[in-house]
């Protein structure tokens, strides 16, 4: 019979949960190691963050932990979570792919800004904000769409004020009044990406969802993926 024990715990930021895992006794100490397999758990430990780790349960098997982390993470959909995750696809993109997709990206969100003729330093701020964007979640998730977007006061906790801005028009009422680099920005997440950022939301109102999901096709966007 064996003596192993296997836990199951939580990584918060700032009381969210982030992170759930499982495995032998100690297993948890990664989320906090800056070693982690977990990349998202890794920048936030090189930038200062201070994470929480609660080990919730123990076992004396890992089927048992296995089932209790599925559980919870069906439940709580931690964002830096991938194995369990409702919204996650384990699609694997070649570098080059990745690489000229966000280049295409880029170029299109470069030239809509420049036709609305936005200032320099929106112009500028706007690049900022997607290259946060991305850094955030990394170009692979966010081509494939494999990221959860919180509401904009999670965002400042983190010192991500391009995120922040950006969440205040998209998760929020005012998104009836979102100005013109928001709605360059999602246009052409929708455009490259097939996804409506609003259905990312970690919760959201019905009058968020029926506006943006009219934006899109008011503007008759189609993803350019579409066959």
């Amino acid at each position: 019979m064996s003596n192993k024990v296997y836990e199951v715990y939580i990584c918060k930021k700032d009381g969210h949960i982030i992170y759930i895992g499982e495995g032998l006794a100690g297993r948890h100490k990664h989320c906090n190691s800056g070693t982690s397999h977990v990349y998202g758990l890794n920048k936030l430990h090189f930038e200062g963050h201070d994470l929480t780790v609660d080990v919730v349960k123990v076992f004396s098997s890992k089927k048992e932990a296995e089932q209790c982390e599925k559980a919870l993470i069906d439940e709580y959909q931690p964002m830096y979570n991938t194995k369990g995750r409702s919204d996650y696809k384990p699609i694997h993109l070649k570098a080059t792919e990745i690489r000229n997709s966000i280049k295409a990206l880029r170029d299109d969100i470069i030239h809509d800004l420049q036709a609305a003729k936005v200032s320099k330093n929106r112009f500028q701020d706007t690049l900022k904000i997607l290259d946060e964007f991305l850094g955030y979640f990394g170009n692979e998730d966010f081509l494939k769409g494999n990221y959860k977007l919180r509401g904009y006061g999670h965002y400042s906790g983190f010192g991500l004020s391009g995120l922040h801005r950006l969440m205040r028009y998209i998760a929020t009422k005012d998104c009836h009044i979102a100005p013109i680099w928001v709605e360059v920005l999602f246009k052409n997440t929708y455009i490259h990406t097939g996804v409506n950022m609003s259905d990312r939301l970690y919760s959201k109102t019905k009058e968020v969802d029926d506006y943006w999901k009219e934006f899109i096709v008011k503007n008759d966007l189609v993803f350019l993926g579409q066959s």
